[in-house]
């Protein structure tokens, strides 16, 4: 059985190192949307790159640079998905986009008084789809490990059917429901009776007669 120490900690490092990654990314994030155009395009330079490349290529290099610009402002916040969603696990990704949304509105308002800088909708579509696609892979990889911490190991569930407990009376999908409506601490908790019961059961059961 995994220490809980380790179990517990491992969490509380992995939200504490995003808060710490939050704050620069912030500042890099501003410096790109807040400078002029002109110095905004050394860093971002790369979209022009490509759209002369595929132009190369026999594509019109209008819709190309639309496309890849629309493409590299939903990755610009792909990692304030991330590092809000690490951050702030108790959050729904509902409140994590919406924040994301709000974020980009602001910047979109500020670049109004930005000379060379031209605020569009399509930014704001494109910086929430950035957030909303890495919302949803957080939370896939949450409903998948809240799987698999609802259904511990065979030993221990085989001991701990011969309590008392009744649980095992539900039907699965309902246990599983439940589980996964449960904090992380809550579902670690759990574990950790189950366990306990079935140590309780191994050291008072009675070997059958010969």
């Amino acid at each position: 059985m995994p220490d809980p120490q380790a179990t517990r900690s491992g969490p509380r490092t992995a939200r504490a190192a995003a808060r710490v990654i939050l704050a620069p990314y912030l500042v890099a994030l501003a410096l790109i949307v807040f400078l002029p155009a002109r110095d905004a395009g050394r860093v971002t330079g790369i979209v022009g790159w490509a759209a002369d490349l595929v132009a190369t290529w026999g594509v019109p290099r209008e819709p190309a640079a639309i496309v890849f610009e629309f493409v590299a402002n939903a990755v610009l916040f792909v990692p304030f998905g991330l590092l809000v969603s690490a951050a702030a696990p108790r959050w729904s990704p509902l409140v994590v986009i919406g924040l994301g949304c709000l974020v980009s509105i602001t910047i979109e308002l500020a670049q109004l008084g930005i000379p060379s800088r031209v605020p569009t909708v399509s930014d704001v579509i494109a910086n929430v789809a950035g957030v909303a696609g890495e919302c949803v892979v957080v939370w896939w990889r949450r409903m998948s490990q809240a799987g698999r911490t609802a259904c511990p190991d065979r030993s221990v569930t085989d001991l701990g059917s011969a309590s008392p407990d009744r649980s095992s009376d539900r039907k699965p999908w309902t246990s599983a429901l439940r589980w996964t409506r449960l904090s992380p601490r809550a579902n670690r908790n759990r574990l950790a009776s189950a366990a306990n019961r079935a140590r309780s059961v191994r050291s008072t059961a009675v070997l059958p007669n010969a």
